[in-house]
């Protein structure tokens, strides 16, 4: 069984097209015009040892809101695409991660009914790298949405976050 989805969306807004490979070995290759987004799916792949490619234009000439909501929109059915029917997998799981002095909690349900909640205290009141932090929340919360998977979200620092996912 091969656990691969390609995924293409193209909008008024945005093309974004999505290869990813659950059984890789965190190889990625991640071209958006939103660096630190960039980094943050980068981490995810090495981290989740899943390949990923992810190849995205938008108009960030406005912000990065669509680019980032339509890459979570993606993404989640290129990870629900992959899993199919989900056998192998367990419905739950968790992971606390450590970054610095910021500590993440992510527990994940994959029940098919989509939530995220979530606590997120940040130190930073502004933009990061460029895009308001509430686009990161965003993102998570269409990822689930299109995963269709049941999510906690908790604590400080959105890169944590990302690297326990």
């Amino acid at each position: 069984m091969t656990r691969t989805a390609k995924i293409d969306r193209e909008t008024k807004e945005t093309n974004i097209s999505i290869e990813l490979n659950l059984d890789g070995s965190g190889q990625h290759h991640i071209e958006s015009p939103v660096p630190f987004f960039n980094h943050m799916l980068s981490a995810l792949s090495r981290h989740g040892f899943f390949d990923l490619t992810v190849k995205a234009t938008g108009d960030t000439a406005i912000d990065a809101h669509h680019t980032v909501e339509d890459i979570g929109i993606s993404l989640g059915l290129a990870f629900a695409k992959a899993l199919s029917d989900k056998k192998g997998i367990y419905r739950y799981g968790h992971a606390y991660v450590p970054l610095d002095e910021s500590l993440s909690r992510v527990v994940i349900d994959f029940s098919g009914r989509p939530g995220l909640f979530g606590l997120l205290l940040l130190s930073l009141a502004g933009p990061l790298s460029g895009i308001h932090l509430n686009f990161y929340g965003h993102h998570l919360w269409t990822l689930c949405l299109y995963l269709l998977l049941r999510g906690y979200w908790d604590e400080e620092d959105h890169g944590c976050c990302y690297l326990s996912s």
